[in-house]
């Protein structure tokens, strides 16, 4: 036996000596590593950190935690995240002798979407992200569960506050519209108005002219996503022509009453709004105070309330889906030009369907930066995968799986087909594939429930049993 040669038993027990477990921890071997099982009391990789029983619901950090601030840093991303969001207030966590009713009326405002908020809330995320990332801290001390929050924290802010689109100022697709899912925040507009109504009712006049006037603000967000939109344009941050009339439909369905017509009076049958006409909204206002704005306005407060529904949310959506429609969609972009964000921005304006002698600025507004599609895709991505992998790999594990299924699916087509050129059975294959006897209905649906019109007509089970009863 050559003299250097040491037992594996040894082996590990050495290991363990150099590095030991503390506070009575036993020491071993587990998945080619040491490993401490840890006595009651205490966690951490080296059994280190001492669990502190808590009495009341309240969480106990660590010391570690604490050494770095942990508690209050997650408190300050938080209170961030709702100075930045003053329309998610409605789901802000409630506070000890908090007037929740009261910082609604104070805080909220309808989402912002102007490039110089967007800009300061990424600047904040980012800034936090960077005090978070250079905090000199051991993981080792802290609990599993400070880690998962520690890792959550970083995550939520390298994603401008959990938001994978139109929220990262310095990646350019706020001006790109709304996508296939409608995943932007200007589609969820809706249940910020429903929100505000079910917690804040006019009490007094003075708190009915301030609703009247968070109804109205409405409109500025919206004819500020539009301007966005225009901006693309000019930038050229263009979506592709399919995911163009993807997005219009998605957004469409987020209002299915205002859009069916495109009428603006359709809002008030919208049930983001019914907060807002019904009963209950005016149950605590005096007669005295509707008396007083009859005799200031020249009619009732709810005639104003319906009028502005209107002005400040009805009309403003009908105005965004006509230009969406009928303008934008012009400047839309063939999909073999640009099928993503990566191939962002094209150097021309294009109508329909042809790049014009009209360069794009290809510039962010107040920085002045060039946008670069591909760099914005990578900050994109991390949101969807939670790792460090690059577009770059993630096209290369495509093309591996591609190299490794195709050969595979050509022999399938080879033996079903029983044709050996592989472009014939290719085609004999799609036509299986595509043969009614593939499905399990019999017959295709009508036509008419099948086309680009269908889903307009069967928003719902009621138009779906008139308009679409065979699908």
């Amino acid at each position: 036996m050559p003299r250097f040669y040491i037992d594996e038993k040894t082996f590990w027990a050495s290991l363990c000596s150099i590095e030991p477990c503390v506070n009575n921890g036993t020491c071993r071997e587990h998945n080619d590593d040491i490993t401490c099982t840890c006595a009651s009391g205490f966690t951490g990789k080296r059994c280190e950190a001492k669990i502190i029983v808590n009495t009341t619901n309240e969480y106990v950090y660590s010391d570690e935690a604490k050494r770095i601030k942990l508690p209050g840093f997650l408190k300050r991303v938080q209170d961030a995240y709702y100075e930045y969001n003053r329309n998610a207030l409605p789901w802000a966590p409630r506070e000890e002798d908090d007037d929740f009713v009261e910082r609604l009326k104070n805080r909220h405002l309808p989402y912002n979407a102007t490039p110089a908020y967007l800009k300061a809330k990424t600047d904040g995320a980012f800034e936090l992200l960077n005090e978070i990332n250079s905090t000199v801290l051991d993981e080792n001390k802290m609990t599993p569960r400070e880690v998962k929050a520690l890792e959550q924290v970083k995550h939520f802010l390298r994603t401008v506050f959990g938001s994978p689109f139109d929220e990262n100022f310095y990646n350019g697709d706020w001006m790109l519209g709304p996508n296939h899912f409608c995943w932007q925040a200007i589609c969820s507009i809706a249940f910020d108005i429903g929100a505000y109504a079910y917690y804040v009712k006019p009490k007094n006049f003075d708190d009915a002219e301030k609703m009247i006037e968070k109804i109205l603000l409405n409109k500025q967000s919206i004819t500020q996503y539009m301007a966005n939109m225009q901006l693309g344009v000019k930038t050229g941050m263009v979506r592709s022509k399919f995911n163009c009339i993807s997005g219009i439909d998605a957004f469409k369905q987020k209002f299915p009453k205002i859009s069916a017509d495109n009428d603006p009076n359709a809002v008030l049958s919208e049930w983001f709004v019914q907060g807002y006409i019904g009963a209950e909204f005016t149950k605590s206002f005096s007669k005295a105070d509707r008396d007083k704005w009859v005799d200031r306005y020249n009619k009732t407060f709810m005639q104003s309330v319906n009028d502005d529904l209107i002005e400040g949310i009805g009309q403003p959506i009908v105005d965004l889906i006509k230009y969406m429609e009928n303008e934008h969609l012009r400047h839309c972009l063939p999909r073999d030009v640009a099928s993503g964000i990566a191939e962002l921005p094209v150097q021309f304006i294009y109508v329909d369907g042809n790049a014009t002698n009209n360069r794009t600025t290809r510039r962010l507004p107040i920085t002045g930066e060039i946008l670069d599609g591909k760099k914005s895709y990578k900050n994109i991505l991390p949101y969807f995968t939670t790792s460090e992998i690059t577009p770059e790999r993630i096209n290369e594990i495509g093309q591996q799986r591609l190299k490794a299924l195709y050969p595979q699916i050509i022999a399938i087509a080879k033996n079903v087909t029983g044709k050996s050129n592989e472009a014939e059975a290719v085609t004999a294959f799609r036509k299986i594939l595509t043969n009614q006897s593939s499905f399990y209905n019999d017959a295709p649906f009508p036509q008419i429930e099948s086309n680009s019109t269908a889903h307009k007509r069967c928003t719902d089970l009621a138009k779906a049993r008139k308009y679409c009863p065979e699908r």
